[in-house]
């Protein structure tokens, strides 16, 4: 049963001093910044060094993960010999987990953490295990790899963390889950963080909770205030153009948001191609690229990110300033996790997302899970990108459309005229040929020499060539003909009739 809690003090009535935390743990958050902590850290610090089980929720980017970190690194640092494990939904943010345990134990080299996930080297986690660490931190498949290969025991884990527990019941965890509890000790403390809190996710807190105490910090189905949303409807093919456009108006860090690992893929090429630098990561993407994608992206290096929803929880990068969907998500809840990725740590953000008129249905769910209504009226679409602005941004960087190479001493004007009238040609001599009319000159040579080669190659396996009567028509025979050879030609292969191909290289040379 699920108990409530108040807690009368605000968030500038308490610090982290009045934790008591050790000197090594006060000398590292002195050193990473931490003064004040936040609500959610305010109500679950006291609970967890109280030994009770936790269902907390909390707006995304409201520091959930020092929340549980701080309390348990307290019992260990005052004798407590009980590691604790903590399971997340997705690699990177077992990942980031584990950055901010090490910057929580720089101080304290005795307790070490490890990170058990896949895409990374096997052996290497086995050799972390080995170590016995305090804290292991991982997904739930890695870690049941681990646990079946006999190199992690949890019989001794004292603590259970769950991170994101809605998102990992979305990912279809819930199996896992149940197997990862089986292997833990019945008298332990329980911990369950998570960003909405479904039916599914009471459930699973009735199964794996005992007595938990309910902690809820602001509304859950709203951004961070601090987030300022902007919306516009945008045609599909006009998408790339407008984010270019959009780029180009803001300054700082920027991640896109897309639903597909092929159009991550092939829109990070395309900002590329524009001389914009850009990162990107999806499932398809190893973890070495993935990380390295990340700590380019959070160390600056990199001004844009592109990504699927696997960046869309947990990713605590401060300085990202702006938001783009250039999809908007399936589900109306990501959105929130999303633009979630801005408005860090109390600073401010900016989300656009791109609505396409076949979105409108989209939007309006994600509409009404925020305000509560559906919206009064569609959006207003954008002004499309004229001629020019399409051209612009590319040719800025010295650049064609599509990323070709500008020609010196030609104008743009001029180079989509020689490339319009091209494909043009090449349209009309693909209907002459299926209309039966005269072809030109170099576009017949090259029929026939593609009908030389299919020709030799016929030959080549022992068929016969196609037979053309006096009425004109291709007769095909029927069957493979033997082919006798001489001596000679059995020592050395036919060369291509020479009059045939040379007619063939004049028309195609013009010589």
């Amino acid at each position: 049963m699920t108990s409530s809690t108040t807690q009368n003090q605000s968030q500038n009535q308490i610090t982290f001093a009045d934790f008591q935390f050790p000197d090594a743990l006060k000398q590292a958050l002195e050193a990473m910044g931490y003064e004040i902590p936040t609500p959610v850290q305010a109500k679950a610090i006291p609970l967890v060094l109280e030994g009770k089980d936790i269902l907390a929720t909390a707006q995304t980017g409201t520091g959930k993960t020092a929340a549980f970190a701080l309390p348990l690194l307290k019992k260990m640092l005052s004798g407590s010999k009980q590691p604790a494990l903590i399971v997340a939904p997705t690699r990177e943010l077992a990942e980031q987990i584990g950055g901010v345990l090490k910057q929580l134990t720089q101080f304290t080299p005795q307790i070490k953490a490890t990170v058990i996930i896949g895409g990374t080297a096997y052996h290497h986690q086995i050799r972390s295990l080995r170590a016995n660490p305090m804290f292991v931190v991982g997904t739930p498949g890695r870690l049941l790899d681990q646990i079946r290969g006999g190199h992690l025991n949890l019989s001794n884990f004292g603590t259970l963390v769950i991170d994101e527990a809605d998102r990992l019941l979305d990912m279809g965890f819930e199996p896992q889950m149940n197997e990862l509890v089986a292997n833990l000790p019945k008298q332990r403390q329980s911990l369950l963080f998570s960003a909405t809190l479904p039916e599914e996710i009471v459930r699973l807190a009735n199964s794996y909770l005992r007595e938990p105490v309910r902690v809820a910090v602001g509304a859950v189905s709203k951004p961070v205030e601090r987030i300022r949303q902007s919306v516009i409807q945008v045609a599909t093919k006009d998408k790339d153009l407008t984010m270019l456009r959009e780029i180009n108006k803001v300054e700082g860090s920027i991640i896109i948001f897309m639903k597909t690992k092929y159009k991550t893929e092939r829109l990070a090429k395309y900002l590329a191609g524009a001389g914009l630098n850009v990162a990107r990561i999806h499932g398809d993407r190893s973890q070495r690229q993935r990380s390295g994608a990340i700590s380019d992206f959070r160390e600056g290096r990199v001004r844009i990110l592109v990504a699927t929803d696997i960046a869309a929880r947990g990713l605590d990068i401060p300085h990202i300033q702006h938001v783009i969907n250039y999809d908007l998500p399936m589900c109306p809840e990501d959105y929130i996790h999303r633009i979630g990725r801005t408005a860090r740590a109390g600073a401010e953000g900016h989300s656009l997302s791109f609505v396409t008129p076949e979105e409108q249905q989209k939007w309006a769910r994600i509409h009404k899970l925020i305000h509560g209504h559906f919206p009064e009226e569609n959006l207003k679409g954008a002004r499309a990108p004229n001629r020019a602005e399409r051209r612009a941004p590319l040719a800025q960087k010295g650049r064609a459309q599509h990323g070709r190479p500008q020609q010196h001493g030609r104008s743009s004007r001029e180079q989509d005229a020689t490339r319009d009238q091209g494909r043009s040609n090449r349209g009309a001599q693909q209907f002459e040929k299926r209309r039966g009319v005269e072809l030109s000159p170099r576009r017949a040579a090259e029929l026939r020499a593609e009908q030389f080669l299919k020709d030799e190659r016929r030959a080549a396996r022992g068929g016969s060539l196609p037979q053309k009567p006096s009425g004109g028509k291709v007769v095909k025979s029927e069957g493979p003909q033997p082919v006798h050879k001489s001596a000679h030609e059995s020592e050395h292969k036919q060369k291509p009739k020479s009059s045939r191909w040379k007619s063939i290289q004049r028309a195609l040379t013009g010589r």
